[in-house]
């Protein structure tokens, strides 16, 4: 039975993905019609604002009081339990409708204490799930790893990560983008979690079913804005 490889913990970091047989997994025009068919995020920040490393490392102490500080409540920190796990699963099962035979793949989906595993796959990477900035940049990672084929940047532990939420956290605080949402935030921070273990999953399978470069060209050319003309290092975003 094919099967959608969504982990236990939610294929947030390399590690955590299931191993499964080439023939027991989709092809990647199935995770496109998931993908395609998930809410439209949106954008994560305004280009303009959006400083390069050196500019960040210079206010670190600003950004360091911001993330731990307004950054850890309403609206950039949201309640992340056993409900929002539901609510998450149901954005992924709305995806899920879209591919062929969504029976079988709904049998695929994390069921159970989807919440506690997703919290520990975040905490694995030094980041919080509750936070929306900490979720814009796993996000962005992914999109990163899939644009690349580079399951390295999935791994916990990365500099780049906690250097990306910094790059991000300094945008906020210049432009208040993501703030002017208000409440709806978390429901961005919701359709991100969904498309980050869809994103992971796919790039999984389309490289061992030998379609990686019509997958990341669809990611890409649908998903790829916010890093276009960026190249991701240890210390955040870099203009190419």
């Amino acid at each position: 039975m094919k099967r959608i490889l969504l982990s236990a913990s939610f294929c947030v970091c390399a590690a955590a993905l299931p191993a499964f047989g080439q023939t027991d997994e989709p092809d990647s025009a199935t995770y496109e019609a998931v993908l395609t068919a998930l809410p439209e995020p949106t954008p994560l920040f305004n280009p303009s604002c959006l400083a390069e490393p050196a500019e960040v490392q210079a206010e670190a102490a600003l950004i360091r009081d911001f993330v731990f500080g307004p950054a850890t409540a309403p609206p950039y920190h949201a309640a992340f339990d056993a409900e929002t796990g539901k609510v998450i699963l149901a954005l992924i099962d709305g995806g899920v409708a879209a591919a062929p035979d969504p029976a079988r793949f709904r049998a695929g989906l994390p069921l159970g204490n989807f919440h506690v595993e997703m919290a520990k796959a975040f905490t694995a990477l030094g980041l919080d799930p509750a936070s929306v900035i900490d979720v814009s940049a796993v996000y962005l990672n992914a999109l990163w790893a899939v644009r690349e084929g580079d399951f390295s940047a999935l791994e916990p532990n990365q500099p780049r990560l906690r250097a990306l939420r910094d790059q991000l956290a300094l945008a906020e605080l210049r432009c208040f983008h993501l703030g002017a949402t208000g409440p709806a935030l978390s429901e961005h921070r919701n359709q991100l979690l969904a498309r980050i273990g869809i994103l992971i999953d796919g790039l999984r399978s389309a490289s061992r079913n030998g379609e990686l470069e019509s997958y990341q060209a669809f990611v890409r050319d649908r998903f790829g804005q916010d890093i276009e003309g960026r190249a991701l290092t240890d210390k955040g975003f870099v203009s190419e």
